[in-house]
């Protein structure tokens, strides 16, 4: 009986060196898994989503590109009829404006639903007043930066340009005030300027390609330029995209 009461505490040792092992794994591999979240943005997987994400929502995005489209011509027709009329004339301009801004809001919403792979609705165009003002600080904030930087010998203005660009989605989807959205803009793009000028340059050729192909290539070229930009958003925000959203 004593044996076995010393041999007891000799047993139990190769379960404690195993739970140390095991311990010392655990940390190993805590020192190997990355710390941050991805954020890097890949062109091509870029146009890959933002191809898959159109395919699945055709229908409702060409309608939202035409739906965009038939609001800029007829503003332009309304401010053309009143062309002669100085007031009216003034008071389509201000409601051309006003529109502008109202679309430009609600196309930001509907992309950023999309690319979630939320259901989005046409009338949701129309839907963010709430952020208006905001929209128009920052806008005039942004408009700005750029005045400066191209003073400065061009090159600045561009890399401002693609800097504080994103403001636009911080003031929408993260409901920050014009200048939190510029600084905010400015701290997730860093270190990613040269992918999203590669990107621009990318939806430039989409745009191009679009005209070439009889001008309609264009309500092609809209939503998908759309939703490239909403993925380097999304990407340089942190988070993870592997849904794709579906509105038919």
């Amino acid at each position: 009986m004593e044996e076995e009461k010393k041999s007891a505490p000799f047993e139990s040792q190769p379960q404690d060196e195993n739970v140390l092992q095991q311990s010392k794994q655990v940390v190993q591999l805590e020192d190997v898994l990355p710390v941050e979240t991805d954020r890097s943005i890949s062109i091509g997987n870029a146009f890959d989503f933002s191809w898959k994400s159109f395919k699945s929502n055709m229908k409702f995005l060409l309608l939202l590109a035409l739906s965009y489209f038939a609001i800029s011509v007829l503003m332009s027709i309304l401010q053309e009829i009143a062309k002669n009329n100085t007031v009216l004339s003034l008071a389509f301009s201000l409601l051309g404006v006003f529109v502008s801004i109202l679309i430009s809001i609600g196309i930001i919403q509907v992309i950023l639903k999309i690319s979630r792979g939320n259901q989005a609705k046409i009338a949701e165009l129309l839907g963010g007043m709430r952020y208006f003002w905001k929209f128009i600080g920052g806008g005039l904030l942004y408009c700005l930066i750029l005045l400066v930087g191209y003073i400065l010998f061009i090159i600045p203005g561009i890399v401002w340009q693609m800097k504080y660009g994103f403001f636009q989605y911080l003031i929408i989807d993260k409901d920050m005030g014009p200048i939190e959205a510029i600084k905010e803009s400015g701290k997730i793009t860093y270190g990613f300027k040269w992918q999203i000028f590669f990107l621009h340059f990318v939806i430039m050729l989409l745009f191009i390609g679009g005209i070439l192909f009889f001008g309609v290539g264009i309500f092609v070229a809209y939503p998908l330029s759309l939703l490239m930009m909403t993925y380097a958003y999304r990407r340089m925000i942190g988070e993870e995209i592997n849904v794709i959203s579906s509105n038919q």
